[in-house]
C-alpha cells in the first residue's frame, strides 16, 4: 500500500501523463497537501482533484457511519 500512496514519491518526479490515473487515489492529495506545506513549495494539484479527493472522503466517511449505526447493535450483542 505505501508505494500506491504518494509516501514514498511526489506528484511532481512522476510524468505529466500518469497524473490523471494517479489523482483517482483520494489518498494523494491530502499526502502532498502536507508535504507542500511542510516543505514549502507550492501544490502541484488542481483544484478540481482537491474537491474530488474530498468529496471522496466525504462519500466514504458517510458510507462507514451508515454501515456502522446499522450494524452496531448486532455486533455489541455478540460481543
Amino acid at each position: 500500500g505505501m508505494y500506491l500512496s504518494p509516501v514514498m514519491w511526489n506528484v511532481e518526479h512522476l510524468p505529466k501523463s500518469l497524473h490523471g490515473v494517479v489523482m483517482f487515489n483520494p489518498v494523494v492529495v491530502p499526502m502532498e497537501l502536507v508535504k507542500c506545506g511542510l516543505e514549502g513549495r507550492p501544490l502541484p494539484v488542481s483544484a478540481g482533484y482537491v474537491l474530488y479527493s474530498v468529496g471522496v472522503c466525504v462519500g466514504l466517511l458517510w458510507l462507514g457511519a451508515s454501515v456502522f449505526r446499522k450494524l452496531e447493535g448486532a455486533v455489541v450483542k455478540k460481543l
